[in-house]
């Protein structure tokens, strides 16, 4: 019976956390599709759906089976980053206002990154996003819907989303860099 897979570093991986995984990176089809449906002016509201459950179920899946580490909410995270460039360069192709508000949010995306790496380096650690934190990325996702489908509210829901994911970050990355081992 197959027990393990091993690492590049010869460090063996369960088969429940390599289940775990392809249940994260299953998500980068479904990321595919709603930017795909953005191109095409499809709608996207079920699938961002579907996504956002997905992720969340993933995680509860993990800390089930007793395989959430910090490996697995690396990737997690870069899923969910790899997601949303998609949906944002979709979302940029078909509607040339939200491009300074995608712009602002990467820029925001990156300095977050930053402060998680840092938090990750002087502990181990990886920060799981608290409510808060979900709140930005649900807006986020929100922006991304309504300028896909609703483009006459593409100013509305950016500067929106900007202001909620600032006040955000602000604060996570000021506690991220008051982290100490």
């Amino acid at each position: 019976m197959l027990k393990h897979h091993f690492t590049e570093k010869g460090k063996a991986i369960s088969v429940k956390e390599l289940a775990v995984l392809a249940a994260t990176g299953s998500r980068l089809i479904i990321g595919g599709y709603m930017a795909r449906n953005v191109l095409h002016h499809k709608p996207v509201l079920g699938s961002m759906a579907i996504f956002l459950l997905a992720d969340h179920f993933d995680g509860v899946l993990a800390r089930k089976m007793g395989v959430d580490t910090p490996k697995r909410r690396v990737i997690d995270a870069m899923v969910d980053r790899a997601a949303i460039a998609m949906n944002f360069a979709a979302l940029a192709v078909v509607n040339e206002e939200a491009r300074p508000f995608i712009g602002l949010l990467a820029a925001r995306e990156a300095v977050v990154g930053m402060a998680n790496w840092h938090v990750l380096k002087e502990t181990g650690a990886v920060v799981q996003g608290a409510g808060a934190q979900k709140l930005g990325s649900l807006s986020v996702a929100l922006f991304g819907v309504a300028g896909a489908q609703y483009p006459e509210f593409t100013d509305a829901a950016g500067i929106a989303t900007v202001a909620i994911n600032t006040v955000l970050a602000t604060e996570y990355v000021e506690n991220a860099l008051h982290t100490k081992p």
